[in-house]
């Protein structure tokens, strides 16, 4: 399907258009809130490390739940519902920093309330797609997300560390909230979304996730993906969280310095999606886990710490590889698990795939203390890569084909 096609399907417009604006925001708060967090009177890198942690907990223990009430409910309601919310707590953020009340404990608390909202958010967003876009058009159009959330993401990743360093995290948290908000209103204007199913209020939600993991298990290639991305996403989440501002803060120009980094990795992402546009390989799952790859060789050049000149170009090739990644990812299992079970199958995906991240994050402060943020990025990056590559010992891994049609 066309470009022109595609933007032309008004809800579908309208979805894009609120990724690419809270991606702004998305790009800035990383940032924000990792300089935040380390510019407080008496942090440290556990702090950095405790902070961080406390938005994954909740997201982990409520994200089965999540997955099943989005397959009950209208999905654009949920979706836009918990951006609104995100806006809020984003906002209580940026006013405890602009007051000068910011604690380590206040910000995990309020990171809480911003974990129960993600693991919400997360599974809706995931099954919303193909309730807008035709199936054989879902490449093309997850591509055409990717590229608008990258392009938000770009702007906000390079504006954030400069906002940052200048005006202080508080004013990127308040962006972010606005973005937020413009997102949240304008899924809630979707007209189309998931009607539950009658027999849903005759089924218990143990039922729906037995249904849900049976749709999981019983298939290879999805299983040992979502294994392998629980090593990679615990290790390269404690780089973009703990371990890289560490590294930067340190050896670098702090927030400044790693706001050009996730910039250029978003504009590799960007470039990632475009690629992946027109990119139709036969074995798509195959071709995903080699384009991931390239996150460990940044990790690791990270932990090198080369001039930035040389950081940055492995960063864009990160990026390259996640979004090609994500889009053949995320079309693969819209195009082979029914619509009416994708949330709950999506919620599997995200609580198995960052199950470890908790554990990455509140280990990587303490270890960059004890060895240096180098050996830990180091050690990250080896692990991610093993992880990597112990996924294509899958045989349906290797060997999924292009074109599988689902009965939804």
């Amino acid at each position: 399907m066309g470009i022109r096609e595609l933007i032309g399907v008004g809800d579908y417009k309208k979805l894009i258009t609120a990724r690419f604006l809270s991606n702004i925001g998305n790009g800035m708060s990383p940032i924000a809130m990792s300089f935040g967090v380390l510019d407080l009177e008496g942090t440290n890198e556990f702090s950095l490390s405790i902070v961080m942690f406390s938005v994954w907990v909740p997201m982990i223990l409520l994200m089965l739940f999540g997955g099943v009430i989005a397959d009950r409910v209208k999905r654009t309601l949920l979706v836009g519902g918990m951006d609104l919310i995100a806006a809020a707590i984003t906002v209580i953020q940026a006013l405890l920093f602009m007051t000068d009340t910011a604690t380590v404990p206040l910000l995990c608390l309020t990171n809480v309330f911003f974990g129960i909202g993600v693991a919400m958010w997360w599974p809706a967003f995931g099954g919303l797609m193909p309730e807008i876009i035709q199936e054989h058009q879902l490449q093309s159009a997850n591509s055409m997300m990717g590229f608008m959330a990258n392009f938000g993401n770009i702007i906000g990743a390079f504006l954030g560390g400069s906002i940052v360093a200048f005006a202080g995290p508080e004013w990127a948290l308040l962006i972010d909230g606005a973005s937020f908000v413009c997102a949240g209103l304008l899924v809630l204007a979707i007209r189309v979304g998931n009607t539950p199913p009658k027999e849903t209020h005759e089924v218990t939600m143990l039922d729906d996730l037995v249904h849900g993991w049976r749709e999981v298990a019983s298939r290879q290639w999805v299983i040992a993906v979502i294994a392998s991305f629980a090593f990679i996403n615990m290790a390269f989440e404690s780089v973009i969280t703990v371990l890289g501002p560490l590294q930067f803060d340190r050896v670098y120009h702090g927030a400044r310095d790693w706001g050009i980094v996730m910039g250029s990795e978003s504009l590799g992402m960007l470039f990632g999606v475009v690629l992946a546009l027109k990119y139709r390989p036969r074995q798509p799952m195959r071709s995903a886990m080699i384009a991931i790859l390239l996150p460990s060789v940044f990790m690791f050049v990270i932990g090198l710490h080369p001039p930035i000149l040389i950081v940055v170009p492995f960063a864009f090739m990160a990026g390259v590889g996640i979004d090609i990644f994500a889009v053949l990812w995320m079309t693969a299992v819209q195009t082979r698990i029914p619509t009416t079970s994708l949330s709950r199958v999506f919620s599997y995906d995200a609580l198995g795939s960052n199950i470890l991240v908790p554990l990455g994050l509140v280990i990587a402060g303490p270890l960059a203390a004890r060895t240096s943020p180098s050996t830990a990025l180091i050690s990250g990056s080896v692990i991610a890569l093993i992880a990597t590559l112990l996924c294509f010992s899958a045989r349906e891994v290797r060997h999924l084909p292009e074109a599988v049609t689902t009965d939804s």
